[in-house]
């Protein structure tokens, strides 16, 4: 009997040892991480875990799950800068003392390894960068003025495919295109006045009041509207 309960506490004890050991129970298969990147304020990272991406805002804390694999991470500062590393996974110091079961369990559990409490994303030795040119200034592209858009000028908005059509000439008064210049490249030099002018345009009437000259058909309106009389609208008055 005394044998007995003997050998029950050294199973339990020995039990409590590897419970106390084991990773998984004092550590668990997550752990909190701080980032941090010197030197570079409003920085943006993404950490890769597994096949799990997060995305940091330095300096930020994450719950990060644990992984045997490698965290990559990138990182994006102003001023066109951008760094890329790896974060080994290194092996929890306790899962040592839960002996082979303790290990295969931490294993399973995705709790053998961790990563460091903090990681800092250093930019103090990485150099500022220009931006590009926007890409409509590439020389080896088609550019803008070579596309058929519409533009604005100061009077008026017009086609870029307008450049190649021909603008007809304003005719004044008494002029003609000629027939001759029934052509593609109509030019102003071909309007020509009309002859023979009719005698009743209004330029001609016109000519006519400033000398005084009165016409014998304004005469004869003239002499009507004087010998008009009213008209009674009853019969026989």
């Amino acid at each position: 009997m005394t044998l007995c309960k003997q050998t029950v506490s050294f199973l339990s004890l020995f039990g409590v040892l590897i419970v106390a050991g084991c990773g998984y129970v004092s550590e668990s298969s997550h752990q909190n991480i701080t980032f941090l990147t010197p030197d570079a304020q409003d920085a943006k990272c993404f950490a890769f875990v597994d096949g799990i991406k997060y995305q940091v805002f330095p300096p930020q804390t994450l719950n990060i799950k644990k992984s045997e694999k490698d965290m990559l991470i990138t990182c994006h500062a102003p001023g066109n800068r951008t760094i890329k590393m790896e974060v080994p996974a290194d092996l929890t110091t306790r899962a040592i003392w839960g002996g082979p079961v303790g290990m295969a369990w931490d294993y399973a559990s995705d709790s053998l390894y961790h990563y460091p409490s903090v990681i800092a994303i250093d930019f103090s030795h990485v150099e500022l960068k220009p931006n590009k040119l926007p890409q409509h200034n590439n020389s080896d592209i088609k550019q803008p003025e070579s596309y058929d858009l519409e533009e604005f000028k100061s009077s008026q908005p017009r086609l870029n495919s307008d450049k190649f059509k021909i603008e007809q000439p304003i005719l004044h008064r008494g002029e003609e295109i000629s027939e001759p210049s029934v052509s593609e490249d109509m030019s102003a030099s071909d309007v020509m006045p009309v002859e023979g002018e009719d005698d009743d345009s209004l330029q001609s009437v016109l000519d006519g009041l400033v000398d005084g000259d009165v016409s014998v058909t304004s005469e004869e309106v003239l002499s009507e509207e004087a010998l008009s009389e009213p008209v009674s609208i009853y019969p026989g008055q």
